[in-house]
């Protein structure tokens, strides 16, 4: 609720933002309150807001109607060590060897400057979808904050991101420009607030590093050496890197398959800096799944691939008939659609998605239909509003927003 506030804030302009608050803050500060009394809890949200917006290179005092008092500031940071450490202590508990022995490998590391000598500040994390990453990134989290350390998470895309405690994208956290090329740099200024807070980082935690060009990597170890004159990796900060190099590797238009794979933080320099852990059991498959989940591993390792590099797949995992059918349809006509959200169709193409979505939606009652259409404006200018017509603008499709004409029937998911 707090991040919807933060983007009310700056996309929509409330007139009375103030008012907002004071009706929803004990609503937005329900996490807190379930361990600090209400007052706390509600300031603790409060600066929470501040910092999604200061996130957001915006400051509370571009709302002068909001509450500008903020000296419970240092009295009140938006985290607790004791709450951290006991959450951080049970993690570690319930975590399999192979986990305990990454968490702790780093916390030794990054607490004792004599084991950074010994065995680096630079790690990285190879594991399959499932195989507990995530869990780790979080108990790294926790337990170093227990610890007086700042960490922070951040992963080459959102979706990635908002699954970490605090996650932003690389792009946010290190100025990363769009494109990213061999010559690249950062646009985090020296003396800024982004690079004072780079420069009290103790831990940066990355995941879904192999989707990242090997030049993020090394525009991060420039910045931070510029930062803190320190000519160490990294300016000598930890690096714990994770993912997945059977998923998606560096994407160059129209490059061939050496270029792509050229891309790879596996060919920077600096990859002989990192050391590996393994993780290799999968954590969300239950018994049935297992010998998929290995079937999987086999696939993203070219080990069940003929002499032509082809593949036959099982005939039990090839559907003949209309997909979506094959899918949804029986929950659909059985009016099951509390299962609907169970079963998901994965497509590498966005137009793919909004074919088989419109299919989908087709399958139920159109007699309570919606059509909602979005409204779009070019603002860079009456000159240019005169040149682009309404008709082009309503027919452009960009990734990550929905189409112009919204199709919507009652039971209809939406992922927002």
């Amino acid at each position: 609720m707090r991040n919807l506030f933060v983007r009310l804030l700056i996309h929509c302009q409330p007139i009375a933002p103030h008012d907002l608050w004071e009706e929803f803050k004990e609503a937005m500060s329900a996490d807190f309150a379930l361990n600090f009394s209400k007052d706390i809890a509600i300031k603790k949200s409060y600066r929470e807001i501040c910092r999604l917006l200061e996130n957001e290179d915006k400051d509370i005092k571009d709302f002068p109607t909001m509450p500008q008092d903020l000296s419970f500031d240092d009295d009140y940071d938006t985290y607790d060590p004791i709450h951290d450490e006991a959450i951080g202590i049970h993690m570690r508990s319930t975590a399999n060897p192979e986990q305990e022995n990454v968490i702790d490998k780093v916390i030794k590391v990054a607490c004792d400057e004599n084991a950074q000598n010994d065995e680096g500040t630079c790690f990285y994390i190879d594991g399959p979808g499932g195989s507990g990453k995530t869990y780790i990134y979080k108990t790294l989290w926790h337990l170093l904050r227990s610890l007086g350390k700042k960490v922070s998470t951040m992963a080459f895309t959102g979706i990635a991101a908002i699954l970490l405690p605090e996650g932003r994208t690389n792009h946010k956290t290190l100025g990363l420009p769009v494109p990213i090329y061999t010559d690249s740099n950062s646009s985090i200024k020296p003396n800024t607030k982004q690079a004072k807070n780079l420069i009290e980082t103790d831990v940066f935690i990355w995941d879904e590093a192999p989707m990242a060009p090997k030049y993020a990597l090394e525009i991060m170890d420039r910045l931070l050496r510029d930062l803190t004159k320190i000519e160490k990796p990294f300016g000598g900060k930890i690096l714990l890197l994770g993912g997945d190099f059977r998923q998606l590797l560096p994407v160059r238009k129209n490059g061939t398959r050496s270029e792509c794979v050229s891309l790879s933080i596996k060919y920077s320099n600096l990859w002989g800096l990192f050391k590996t852990f393994k993780l290799y059991r999968n954590m969300r498959a239950d018994a049935n799944e297992i010998e998929f989940a290995k079937y999987l591993l086999d696939i993203g390792e070219g080990k069940v691939n003929d002499e032509n590099d082809n593949m036959e797949f099982p005939g039990e995992f090839i559907v003949e008939t209309d997909l979506a059918q094959e899918v949804y349809g029986t929950l659909i006509q059985q009016n099951r659609f509390d299962e609907v959200s169970n079963s998901a169709i994965l497509s590498a193409r966005n137009a793919d998605v909004d074919e088989l979505n419109k299919e989908v939606v087709e399958m139920l009652d159109p007699s309570n239909e919606r059509v909602y259409t979005s409204i779009d404006n070019a603002i860079d200018g009456e000159a240019l509003q005169e040149l682009i017509t309404q008709e082009y603008l309503n027919s452009l499709n960009p990734p990550s927003l929905p189409p112009h004409e919204l199709c919507l029937r009652k039971n209809t998911l939406l992922a927002y």
